[in-house]
């Protein structure tokens, strides 16, 4: 029997509802013990730096798998990944996903979930600042969990901005409308979603509104961070998907050796807080993004079910 291989082409035909939602119950199995997420592992080459990110999921049909790139090339156009599945019974391979999507549509979901658990349910003003693959994938989760009457987005580069809101428009319910700065965008937004590779903070604290929620998705280290360090300390919630993640990390990360290091939660136990109290506050929170082990090999395994059906 052949192995599937799918690509690109397969996974860009994702419903993000239905990715959101596989990435709440990975999210929720990982709290209950039946995902197995341990911190990325990286190896230095001569030429490269592979990283990798492994996870099993315990379930009545048990499967585990590995997904693999060179993180020395993150950013080059000619990028790829490599996603294995394998059967947890009898060893054997599901089946493998190539390209680059996969990864990304699964931060995008995830961030979908952490919008759906910690935002306002009435959020209506979404600012999205960045114009990449990883703010694509976030603004199409944020849509499929919330109803946004306006969609800011920022970009250093106005011709990105245009291809962007030109490529996009046909992905979301409004229309896109296109800033020359940062702060028009954020202010009074509802919902921000920084997903840029920049290094300096590309936002002020003072100019998020009370109640507002972050997906923090680009750089969170020391040396160099998207957001700046008092929006961090003053946010009531600090999230996060991965806490084996953020501790793997160390002293690398932009909170280690503050006091609000301590104050970060698992995104999955606030899922189960608003499962048991539908009164939750939604006071300012920030989800800081930084990738749930296991959760691609949870979405190819899902992929390869639907694709066997």
């Amino acid at each position: 029997m052949a192995i599937p291989v799918l690509t690109d082409e397969h996974v860009g035909q994702l419903d993000y509802r239905a990715a959101v939602a596989w990435m709440q119950t990975a999210l929720q199995s990982h709290s209950e013990g039946t995902l197995d997420a341990p911190a990325r592992v990286n190896s230095k080459l001569t030429k490269g730096e592979f990283a990798f990110t492994i996870g099993a999921h315990n379930s009545a049909n048990p499967y585990m798998g590995f997904r693999v790139y060179d993180l020395a090339h993150l950013h080059s156009p000619m990028r790829s990944e490599v996603t294995a599945v394998f059967n947890g019974r009898d060893g054997s391979l599901t089946g493998i996903v190539t390209g680059k999507l996969l990864g990304a549509i699964r931060t995008g979901a995830i961030g979908g979930v952490a919008i759906s658990c910690l935002s306002n349910p009435n959020a209506n003003i979404l600012a999205l600042l960045g114009t990449g693959l990883q703010a694509r994938t976030q603004l199409r989760a944020a849509c499929a969990v919330r109803h946004f009457h306006e969609i800011r987005v920022y970009s250093r580069d106005a011709a990105n901005r245009n291809a962007f809101r030109e490529e996009m428009s046909e992905h979301v319910p409004v229309d896109l409308t296109l800033t020359n700065e940062p702060e028009q965008a954020v202010r009074d937004a509802d919902v921000v979603i920084c997903a840029t590779t920049s290094t300096q903070p590309i936002i002020k604290t003072e100019w998020l509104k009370q109640g507002v929620h972050l997906n923090n998705v680009g750089p969170k280290f020391k040396t160099g961070h998207e957001l700046p360090t008092d929006t961090y300390e003053q946010s009531p919630r600090l999230v996060t998907d991965s806490l084996e993640q953020v501790s793997a990390f160390g002293d690398a990360f932009v909170l280690f050796g503050t006091p609000h290091y301590d104050r970060i939660g698992a995104l999955s136990a606030m899922l189960d807080e608003n499962a048991t109290d539908s009164s939750i506050s939604h006071d300012s929170s920030l989800f800081i993004s930084v990738g749930l082990a296991g959760t691609e090999v949870v979405l190819a395994q899902r992929m390869f079910e639907n694709h066997m059906e």
